[in-house]
């Protein structure tokens, strides 16, 4: 995963994770998991896939992460996410939130621990954290939830900056006045997707260039200008390979059918 190098980054790492959200909460037990040689990643033998720890990693190493799975293959991976009530989430960057945390379940194990001995007597007693997936207050100020993370919202990340603003607020005006129907304005719009695509790129924004990729080849193909449909396949097959996406055989072989057609 990368590592921080810059103050935009940390700014962009830091939207990212503040917008985390559990899409499908998980009721697993993360102690319960199989360790891995990364502490912040235990492997899930249930649903046999990795669970990643929030509260144990970078924003860096959260931002990458997030990004490189919505790259694979279009998914989110399965995170344990501890936010407080004002809607940070902890990672750890944040040494005195994590530290609160990691106290918290000492001492709700050592009473769960006391309680069991004084119900038991000697009976061995084993003491778990809460359900995870289920939310966790402690005193008032912190929520723990686990499960698949929902995407994030790559336009509003993108947004910060000027240039790709700029043509979002361009492209939305166009949508607005454009006329159904009309094959110029449709044309116009997936001219100026095109451009924004490209923005996005120069940003290194490449999942919202992706995302927009697919707007407009939605667009072009509604059309049926398959000059223009060829021209986004085209520029999403740059994309992919500035995204270091291996697998782009569906958009090759989509671009190669147009070809045909056209000769």
């Amino acid at each position: 995963m990368r590592l921080k190098k810059s103050a935009e980054e940390s700014d962009y790492a830091a939207e990212l994770v503040a917008g985390l959200k559990i899409a499908s909460p998980c009721s697993m037990n993360f102690d319960d998991m199989k360790q891995t040689e990364e502490t912040y990643k235990r492997f899930c033998q249930d649903c046999s896939k990795n669970v990643f720890d929030v509260a144990s990693m970078s924003r860096e190493q959260v931002a990458a992460l997030v990004e490189e799975s919505f790259r694979k293959d279009g998914t989110m991976p399965c995170m344990r996410l501890y936010r407080r009530t004002d809607g940070t989430v902890i990672t750890d960057d944040c040494p005195v939130g994590l530290r609160r945390v990691r106290n918290f379940y000492r001492r709700l194990k050592a009473t769960a621990a006391a309680l069991a001995a004084l119900f038991l007597g000697t009976a061995p007693a084993r003491a778990d954290g809460p359900t995870l997936g289920e939310p966790l207050v402690d005193t008032g100020s912190q929520l723990r939830r686990m499960g698949d993370v929902c995407p994030p919202n790559w336009a509003k990340l993108a947004a910060n900056k000027p240039e790709i603003k700029k043509l979002q607020d361009e492209l939305a005006v166009l949508e607005k006045e454009s006329k159904p129907g009309s094959a110029s304005d449709t044309t116009k719009k997936v001219r100026l997707q095109l451009k924004l695509v490209q923005a996005a790129n120069q940003a290194s924004q490449g999942n919202y260039a992706l995302e927009v990729l697919e707007q407009a080849i939605v667009v072009a193909r509604q059309s049926g200008n398959k000059s223009l449909l060829a021209e986004v396949l085209q520029e999403k097959l740059k994309t992919m390979d500035l995204l270091k996406i291996v697998d782009k055989s569906s958009v090759q072989a989509e671009l190669d059918g147009l070809k045909k057609v056209r000769k």
